[in-house]
């Protein structure tokens, strides 16, 4: 089975013959089913030859040919025509035809290329009601120049996801993009009116062009998370948008671990990705901070306070703090506070975990307050490379705990000071 067509090239509104022939040999063959499949831009016209007997359907891009059973040894033809579209993007059009028959173990398959011509470079610019430019959507080549364009339904964006938030744009029926509402940064664009315009260019430089108003009328809510550092330095700005501008408020802000540790697999009771619950009177919404600041770098150890700023679109807003502990470096060589946040809704007993310094056999701890006074003396125990403290009875506040670590032999092999959080 092979195939093959009139002309390798066309251009918009040309036809096409394709021919399909078939040889049988041997004894003859049953229950032969040739299928073609037309490619996106062409137009299936009608069938030519076939053998006699031959029952042809169309479907869609989809042709069928029901050849007679038992079909002699010999050769034979199938036909059909089709017409390239009005509008076609430059490329290959490439249809494949597929024959199966009784006793074959896979089909037998044949494709043509078909070069179509695109003359006219399309490109599609978003104005701003300033004359700026805020969206390119990619270039394209169609055989012909665009003249005239239409706005699906309506010419209006109203919502950020689903119905109405997105306009269409066509020419003589056949859709040519879209536009989201968004700007070249993938940012949603303020609400205003825009010039959708269309600029078809020649291969001789002639420019075609065309326009459209458009509306874009949303009512987004956005979600500022500012995280900053312990003296009060801004080190990472999470940014999100919502359609839930309308009457919806941001109602509470949970984090999925008060404690995050950095640069290895995080130890029980911290992650080493936060994840930021915010709930709100309608849909809740969830940001993730991976630990790093602006620049992409990882932050150093201590405690970080994430303030949530919502503005509903609409003048309404709300803002609410929490707090996270972050540690970095892991457990290998370093002694962690898991947790190092402790209040009565979650626990207030933190381990002291030595257990990655190389060689660790005990750990011992002393527990101050922050103007230095001792509260616990905590001793080791031998080939026990952890230790615990519970804070019943503390007040709230920041307590720094002193950790020793010890070999079999009693040599010290870390010193270190600890930052532990108390809330009541």
């Amino acid at each position: 089975m092979a195939k093959s067509v009139s002309s390798t090239t066309a251009q918009a509104n040309g036809t096409l013959t394709y021919t399909i022939g078939i040889t049988v040999t041997g004894g003859g063959a049953n229950n032969l089913v040739e299928t073609d499949v037309l490619p996106s831009g062409l137009t299936f016209v009608s069938f030519g030859n076939m053998p006699t007997g031959t029952t042809p359907s169309s479907n869609g891009q989809n042709l069928k040919w029901i050849l007679p059973s038992p079909l002699a040894v010999g050769t034979y033809q199938l036909t059909y025509t089709a017409q390239v579209d009005n509008l076609v993007s430059g490329g290959d059009l490439i249809n494949n035809a597929q024959l199966t028959f009784a006793g074959l173990a896979a089909p037998l398959t044949s494709s043509v290329d078909v070069q179509v011509t695109g003359l006219y470079t399309v490109n599609i610019n978003i104005y701003n009601s300033a004359g700026e430019v805020v969206k390119t959507i990619k270039v394209k080549e169609y055989s012909q120049p665009i003249n005239n364009i239409t706005l699906s339904q309506t010419n209006t964006i109203t919502e950020l996801q689903g119905p109405n938030s997105t306009i269409s744009i066509y020419y003589g029926g056949v859709l040519i993009s879209t536009w989201d509402g968004s700007d070249n940064s993938g940012n949603p664009v303020t609400n205003g009116t825009y010039e959708i315009k269309v600029d078809s260019v020649s291969p001789t430089g002639v420019v075609t062009s065309v326009d459209q108003q458009a509306v874009v009328d949303r009512h987004i809510a956005t979600i500022t998370a500012n995280i900053y550092n312990s003296s009060g330095e801004l080190v990472r700005t999470l940014y999100y948008t919502t359609g839930q501008g309308t009457n919806a408020q941001m109602t509470n802000v949970n984090l999925s671990a008060n404690l995050m540790t950095l640069g290895s697999t995080a130890n029980s009771g911290s992650t080493t990705l936060l994840q930021i619950f915010i709930n709100t009177s309608a849909t809740p919404v969830t940001l993730t901070w991976d630990g790093t600041n602006n620049t992409g770098s990882n932050v150093t150890s201590g405690t970080y306070s994430v303030q949530l700023h919502w503005d509903d679109g609409n003048g309404q807003t709300t803002d609410i703090t929490r707090s996270v502990v972050v540690m970095t470096g892991g457990a290998s060589g370093t002694v962690l506070a898991e947790p190092n946040v402790l209040e009565p809704s979650s626990t207030l007993t933190t381990t002291f975990n030595g257990s990655g310094i190389t060689n660790a056999s005990i750990l011992s701890a002393k527990v101050y307050t922050i103007a230095g006074e001792l509260v616990a003396s905590i001793p080791g125990t031998p080939g026990v490379a952890t230790n615990q403290w519970t804070a019943t009875g503390m007040a709230s506040g920041v307590y720094i705990v002193a950790v020793e670590v010890r070999d079999v032999n009693g040599g010290i092999l870390e010193h270190q000071l600890l930052k532990v959080l108390v809330l009541r």
